[in-house]
């Protein structure tokens, strides 16, 4: 995956999370991405964008966490205050997915135009339309779906990385059985469970580090 976090092009295929840029939305963003990687055209790159401004990355001590536990550099991620995604869709090189939401905010309504799928497990409010394909399903976590749609189409591009890092998630016990199954290294899931909470609620300061050990 650092190869992909770290690869650059001309067309853009932006994968958004929503703006409050929690562990489903990091989670969804970077998979989703991913899987575009592998199974798309090549014709755009596609990019995870993480919602939030760089310097705010330090309030999201679950982030750290589970990037520091998968391997992940936080200096690979891409933030909203390095991309021009109103540039980008001025000079018609924009294609948005949305995860983990289905209709942009106000602030982003001019983007509108440029948005080619939805998915989301919150309730939809989004009005159909053709050129958009929406899945969108009452489930624990926006990542149960990015799960769901790696296993069904692209399983190849599973590794033990991409594993954790959607492991890390609340996904339905069916998925989160199918990775155990294919990668018994995976940690108790009760137990990273824990882990992401204590994190998430840290006020000690152990858990924000941003050096990935």
């Amino acid at each position: 995956m650092e190869d992909f976090l770290r690869s650059s092009g001309p067309g853009v295929h932006v994968v958004l999370g929503n703006e409050a840029c929690d562990l489903d939305s990091m989670v969804s963003s970077l998979a989703f991405a991913y899987f575009l990687s592998k199974v798309g055209s090549g014709e755009a790159l596609a990019l995870p964008l993480l919602n939030i401004r760089q310097s705010e990355l330090v309030l999201r001590s679950d982030i750290i966490f589970l990037l520091r536990q998968t391997g992940l550099s936080p200096d690979l991620l891409l933030f909203r205050d390095q991309l021009d995604l109103r540039a980008l869709h001025q000079a018609g090189r924009l294609q948005l997915t949305l995860v983990d939401h289905n209709i942009l905010p106000s602030s982003d309504r001019d983007l509108e135009a440029a948005v080619v799928q939805v998915i989301d497990h919150h309730h939809l409010e989004r009005s159909p339309s053709p050129s958009c394909p929406v899945t969108v399903e009452m489930v624990g976590s926006c990542t149960t779906l990015v799960t769901e749609h790696i296993i069904q189409k692209a399983p190849q591009i599973l590794d033990l990385q991409l594993a954790q890092l959607l492991y890390g998630m609340h996904l339905d016990s069916q998925y989160a059985s199918a990775l155990e199954t294919q990668f018994p290294a995976l940690p108790l899931r009760g137990a990273l469970f824990v882990e992401l909470q204590n994190a998430k609620f840290d006020i000690s300061g152990e858990f924000r580090s941003l050096t990935c050990t």
